[in-house]
């Protein structure tokens, strides 16, 4: 433990206080302290991949910019605390969304890749390496060409009916 009082796992550049709360790898902007984990990358004509960053950027009015008029879970792959109760894909104690990503996706990766927020990761600690071996074909925002190319897209990022 760092003598600020949070800790740092091995691969992960955000510090988590104990029973600090969990961050979630597929965030959108207005969450809360949300941080930017890296850049979507076009992999041929409709497959695009997360290129992840050595460290995790705040999401400020700075880096929001950057995306200019595009929908910036279209070009950054942006993580923030998880909302638990208030988002569609938490069913009272875990996320629903990594269980369908788990389930319906193929492994993208051989192993996990580097990542600033594994430590704290919501993903990696409801489903370990299995959800960190799909994460970098997740995006944020995904665009009609996708669902086209891949319905199971659709199917994991919809949430259960309430």
């Amino acid at each position: 433990m760092a003598r600020d009082g949070k800790t740092s796992r091995p691969g992960s550049t955000v510090a988590v206080e104990e029973g600090a709360p969990l961050f979630c790898p597929s965030a959108q902007p207005g969450m809360r302290d949300p941080v930017v984990i890296g850049v979507v990358e076009q992999d041929g004509a409709q497959d695009r991949r997360i290129a992840y960053l050595e460290q995790a950027i705040p999401y400020d009015e700075k880096v929001a910019a950057l995306s200019g008029a595009v929908d910036p879970g279209k070009v950054m792959r942006i993580a923030a605390r998880c909302e638990e109760t208030r988002c569609a894909h938490f069913d009272g104690s875990r996320c629903s969304l990594v269980s369908r990503i788990r389930d319906l996706l193929p492994e993208a990766a051989v192993k996990a890749p580097p990542c600033a927020i594994r430590s704290a990761c919501r993903w990696f600690a409801e489903q370990g390496a299995a959800a960190c071996l799909r994460c970098e074909r997740i995006t944020t925002s995904v665009g009609p060409e996708q669902v086209r190319a891949d319905s199971r897209i659709r199917q994991a990022a919809t949430p259960p009916p309430l």
